[in-house]
């Protein structure tokens, strides 16, 4: 959690640098999980959630119903 943590605020600031003038939040809507006001953890779960989307072969944009989700979680464990 911790160097997830870390590599979130690294490149938090890299763009900070980068875009100085650009909205908050605004820069991070190009394809990534990443929500603006939520917390790492809830970033985390979205990233590992796709990842076992992607194994599945199931798109990560696609809705699945929540009994696959929690089928998914029992598997995962």
């Amino acid at each position: 959690m911790k160097i997830a943590e870390q590599y979130l605020e690294d490149t938090r600031q890299k763009d900070r640098d980068i875009f100085p003038k650009a909205p908050r939040e605004s820069r991070y809507h190009h394809g990534g999980p990443k929500i603006s006001g939520k917390s790492v953890e809830t970033n985390i779960k979205l990233l590992t959630k796709r990842a076992l989307f992607r194994n599945l072969g199931v798109h990560p944009c696609r809705r699945v119903s929540r009994r696959v989700v929690v089928k998914l979680k029992v598997l995962a464990i």
